[in-house]
């Protein structure tokens, strides 16, 4: 009986001493995806709150405001179909161009990559994800590299 008590004591010290779980649970912190990301002459920049759209006449057109006075613009003629598209300077296509201090740089060569797209019945745009790279053709000496570039809008 006394090896009883004795194994009975000795489990319930063992099974007592058993590390417990943590109640709080340390959950993995969300990924934001910024709707832009850009390199610009290697410069990085990011937004998340930083567009505006429009359609006039039958032109779509998506803003960008990276700064007050920076701005990357998506526009097209007609809605596009997601796939990837050759850039140049006509604006009757998906085109892109940079805008600093309201001189427009447009791109003159470089490519988009449309994954997704959804319009209102209007044609606004109201989701569209794409990536994109271009150079800039030259306005008042000055010319851009625009690298890494993804839009995520949803």
């Amino acid at each position: 009986m006394k090896n009883l008590i004795v194994y009975i004591s000795l489990t319930t010290f063992i099974f007592s001493c058993k590390k417990k779980e943590s109640a709080t649970n340390n959950p993995t912190p969300a990924v934001v995806t910024p709707q832009l990301s850009v390199k610009i002459n290697g410069a990085t920049y990011t937004c998340s709150s930083c567009y505006s759209a429009s359609q006039s006449g039958g032109l779509r057109d998506v803003s960008f405001y990276l700064t007050s006075t920076e701005v990357i613009r998506f526009a097209c003629s007609k809605v596009p179909v997601p796939g990837t598209y050759a850039l140049s300077k006509s604006i009757f296509s998906p085109s892109l161009m940079f805008q600093n201090n309201f001189t427009y740089f447009k791109a003159s060569s470089g490519s988009l990559t449309i994954s997704s797209l959804d319009t209102s019945s209007s044609g606004v745009i109201n989701k569209l994800v794409m990536s994109y790279n271009f150079l800039s053709d030259t306005n008042s000496g000055k010319s851009y590299t625009i690298s890494e570039g993804s839009i995520n809008l949803k």
